[in-house]
């Protein structure tokens, strides 16, 4: 028995959509390098820096707001991204319980078998 094409077509586009992410995800990696390395940058600042006066304080501060802006921006740069994979996973998951109703009588390890044998004959007939 085959899976009907369009939910197919829908496991065939979360994994595009998947992929498109990871790589998203992949190209922003470098500023997460270099903030990390910031983060760690500060992390040494605020090791060598005596508590005795005033003026260390402030400077351990300041470094601080730095600290919480750099982690802010991490934040900002991957959440769009984050949020698609959890949106991506509610659907695969949701998608894959449509397809599982098809088959109910079968092992889960024999309808992944099943809909990769159809992704693969659509990929193949549609030049997807």
């Amino acid at each position: 028995m085959r899976i009907n094409e369009e939910l197919v077509k829908k496991s065939l586009d979360i994994i595009k959509k998947h992929e498109s992410i990871l790589s998203k995800l992949n190209a922003v990696q470098k500023s997460l390098e270099l903030a990390s390395n910031k983060l760690n940058q500060y992390k040494n600042e605020i090791d060598n820096i005596g508590e005795e006066n005033l003026e260390n304080k402030t400077k351990i501060y300041e470094i601080l707001i730095s600290y919480e802006d750099e982690i802010k921006k991490l934040s900002k740069d991957t959440k769009p991204y984050i949020n698609e994979l959890e949106t991506l996973k509610k659907e695969s998951s949701l998608l894959y319980l449509k397809i599982k109703e098809l088959f109910p009588n079968k092992k889960d390890e024999e309808i992944q078998k099943i809909l990769f044998n159809d992704m693969n004959e659509y990929k193949n007939e549609k030049y997807y």
